[in-house]
């Protein structure tokens, strides 16, 4: 592999690791806002609050979407849908409705879940998006049901799925990097 291949590559895999984590980390600061802001009554608060970090997103979404290793039409498919995200939260702050944050966080499940089964992300980090957002949709349709029971598994999903992404991406990241050098020595 030639040196321009092999920075390429890294390059890559960084992205892609960067992204993840970044993906990653979203719900547990959306939540710290919608818990300081309700804490406090402050509504538009939360709507611009919720909106700054959907655009913060939608801006990751747009450099990948040109990005060539999210070139597959199934992850520039999903970052269509997290830019969405970010205008109907945008939206939002325009015309004073909490509804459409909702809807931008459906979005933003979708497109996050969407994106990464179009990357070459390891499977099991693949899965690891996808159950997160798989048990918050199950929690929201039973939380009439079962509220605190839907609340303990919210609240401890939470704290795990970022970490646990981050442990994995880095671990995918770690294996990529040392596959693609030992393949330049031979």
């Amino acid at each position: 592999m030639s040196n321009n291949k092999l920075v390429n590559a890294t390059k890559a895999i960084g992205f892609l690791r960067t992204i993840s984590i970044a993906l990653s980390f979203v719900p547990l600061v959306t939540f710290a806002v919608i818990a300081a802001c309700v804490g406090m009554g402050y509504d538009l608060t939360l709507l611009i609050a919720m909106s700054v970090i959907l655009v913060a997103i939608a801006a990751l979404a747009i450099r990948a979407f040109f990005h060539p290793i999210t070139s597959n039409i199934v992850a520039r498919t999903g970052l269509c849908f997290l830019a969405a995200s970010a205008l109907i939260a945008l939206s939002s702050v325009v015309l004073n409705n909490l509804d459409l944050i909702a809807l931008s966080c459906v979005l933003f499940g979708t497109g996050t879940t969407i994106f990464v089964w179009g990357t070459p992300l390891s499977l099991t980090l693949r899965l690891c998006h996808t159950i997160y957002y798989v048990l918050v949709a199950l929690c929201a349709v039973l939380y009439n049901s079962f509220q605190t029971e839907t609340v303990a598994v919210i609240a401890l999903s939470l704290i795990i799925y970022p970490m646990a992404t981050s442990y994995l991406t880095t671990s995918w990241a770690g294996k990529q990097f040392f596959d693609i050098t030992n393949h330049t020595d031979q």
